[in-house]
């Protein structure tokens, strides 16, 4: 019973994060995405503006698959104080 409330709390927490990502779909602004350690330009950045879907789409264009994150320039906000030291937030690649 116990780990089933558990399971339960997770999954509205995870529909929760769903919907308040689905706000940002049809917005336009500047994208951030992000590279991953061992991809080319790894702990850099590359700012698209557009809707999620369209800056999306530019990015896989241009670098496939080969990075890690998307972030609305309001997430990228909040994350950058809680950014790990070892990424370059300074450094944007020219798209």
């Amino acid at each position: 019973m116990y780990l089933k409330r558990l399971v339960h709390i997770a999954d509205i927490k995870r529909s929760a994060e769903r919907m308040d990502r689905m706000k940002y779909f049809d917005q336009v602004c500047d994208w951030i995405f992000t590279f991953g350690a061992g991809q080319p330009n790894a702990g850099h950045y590359v700012k698209i503006h557009g809707t999620y879907n369209s800056a999306r789409e530019k990015m896989v264009s241009k670098y496939g698959l080969q990075w890690a994150f998307q972030y609305s320039e309001e997430q990228w906000k909040e994350w950058l104080d809680t950014v790990p030291s070892y990424i370059d937030v300074e450094t944007e690649v020219p798209f």
